[in-house]
């Protein structure tokens, strides 16, 4: 699952994956659009539910303050449910 959220001259992207040994991880990478300036970090999550809920948290903080979503690929469709519920 991977998210894109751009405000006016930044970036924020987010992407939750699964490991080799099968536990969920959070990166996140953030930055400006117009330097080079950035940062990448990862958070380990004990399950795919914490993780999904992780990243509806951070969906909506995005939206909070003014980023807009601008990319989204391979959600599923609870994923994609939850994240529209944040939306309202």
């Amino acid at each position: 699952m991977h998210l894109r959220w751009e405000s006016a001259s930044r970036y924020y992207e987010a992407a939750l994956l699964q490991d080799l040994l099968g536990d969920w991880v959070l990166s996140t990478a953030r930055g400006g659009l117009r330097n080079r300036l950035g940062a990448l970090r990862h958070l380990a999550l004990p399950s795919r539910d914490a993780a999904v809920k992780e990243l509806a948290s951070l969906h909506k903080l995005r939206l909070r303050r003014g980023y807009r979503l601008v990319a989204s690929r391979d959600l599923p469709a609870d994923t994609t449910a939850l994240l529209e519920a944040d939306k309202e």
